[in-house]
């Protein structure tokens, strides 16, 4: 996302769902495949479950 997406939105939480649907209405949402990993990490348990995942999967050796 773009920083300007956010101009003139309060500085507070929110649901981001809120500036989806702005951009769509002005028809400039887009979006992209994407065939890789994805992890959720927005609790402290989906983070840690990740880290755990990683440890499990390295691909390479440091």
């Amino acid at each position: 996302m773009h920083p300007r997406i956010f101009e003139g939105e309060d500085l507070h939480p929110f649901s981001l769902n809120k500036i989806y649907d702005k951009a769509e209405k002005k028809g400039t949402l887009y979006g992209m495949e994407h065939k890789s990993y994805w992890f959720h990490v927005g609790t402290p348990e989906a983070l840690m479950e990740t880290r755990a995942w990683f440890e499990e999967h390295t691909l390479v050796e440091a």
